[in-house]
């Protein structure tokens, strides 16, 4: 079974893909700068997301709130099963 974190970043790969924003460009928005090293991190999961970071990544992505990256994480997994 995946873990969460896994979903989480499957879930924001996702999104990304269907908005077109780059690593560099989630990056920015994130208040990360340039330097994709944090984004890619996580993305890998390398280093786990946190809470904090739920808020700020959905905004980041056009959604409306943490909830609904958490439902598409969830959607996502529905997918792949």
């Amino acid at each position: 079974m995946t873990d969460f974190q896994h979903l989480f970043s499957n879930a924001i790969k996702a999104q990304m893909g269907r908005l077109s924003i780059s690593k560099v460009d989630l990056s920015e928005k994130l208040g990360w700068g340039k330097n994709t090293s944090r984004l890619s991190a996580r993305l890998n999961n390398k280093t786990n997301w946190n809470t904090a970071d739920f808020e700020v990544v959905s905004k980041a992505l056009d959604l409306p709130d943490a909830w609904a990256l958490i439902n598409l994480a969830q959607q996502e997994a529905a997918l792949v099963a």
